[in-house]
C-alpha cells in the first residue's frame, strides 16, 4: 500500500495524517518508506521470497493479520438473536413496535 500511495501525487495533509494514524493502528511496528523506489524495492523483495517459496513447493508467505485467540470466521448468531430475524436475516422490528404501541396506549388509558 505504501508503494501505491507514494506512486501518486502527494496527499493533502489531512489525508496523509489519517493514513499515518491508520498505519499506527493497524501495524504499529511497520517500517515506513519515504520514497517510491524504497517501497518498490521492498515489494520486489517480498515477491521474490514468495516466488522462491512457490518454486520450492512451499506455501506462499502469508502475513499474520489476526491476533492470537481471534477467530478467522465470525461466530453464527445465537438462538435468541435469530428468533427475531426474518428469512433474509434482517431483524424483525414489527413485534417490538407493536409492543411499544400497546404500552403507550395502556399509559394513555
Amino acid at each position: 500500500m505504501q508503494a501505491y500511495v507514494l506512486a501518486k501525487n502527494p496527499l493533502p495533509l489531512d489525508i496523509d495524517a489519517d493514513l499515518q494514524d491508520m498505519y499506527d493502528q493497524l501495524r504499529p511496528n511497520l517500517v515506513r518508506f519515504a520514497t517510491y523506489p524504497d517501497a518498490a524495492a521492498a515489494v520486489n523483495e517480498i515477491l521474490a521470497k514468495e516466488a522462491a517459496a512457490s518454486a520450492s513447493g512451499l506455501e506462499p508467505i502469508e502475513e499474520e493479520d489476526s491476533e492470537e485467540g481471534e477467530s478467522e470466521e465470525p461466530e453464527p448468531p445465537k438462538a435468541e438473536e435469530t428468533e427475531a430475524m426474518d428469512v433474509d436475516g434482517s431483524i424483525d422490528d414489527d413485534d417490538d413496535m407493536a409492543d411499544y404501541i400497546r404500552e403507550e396506549e395502556q399509559e394513555v388509558d
